[in-house]
């Protein structure tokens, strides 16, 4: 059976993840019975602070590349 296993590894997480891994399976019971599409959270944790989500361009001007960038390389002449 799954449960004993299940009980016995979530005993020796930490409070926080035991949170983390209630929300997870209220989760997924609502979304059993509503037929929703999951939606979850990446931390409970009130400590840890949201990754920011970097878009497209979000490097643009950052990363500069040499203007031979395009051109051979002298190391590999000889095979051209």
């Amino acid at each position: 059976m799954v449960q004993p296993a299940l009980l016995e590894k979530l005993q020796d997480l930490s409070e926080d993840l035991q949170s983390e891994v209630l929300q997870y399976v209220e989760t997924l019971l609502q979304a059993k019975q509503g037929s929703q599409p999951i939606q979850i959270v990446e931390s409970v944790s009130e400590n840890v602070e949201p990754k920011p989500r970097h878009g497209y361009g979000s490097w643009a001007g950052e990363i500069m590349m040499s203007d031979d960038f395009d051109e051979p390389l002298e190391d590999l002449q000889d095979y051209m």
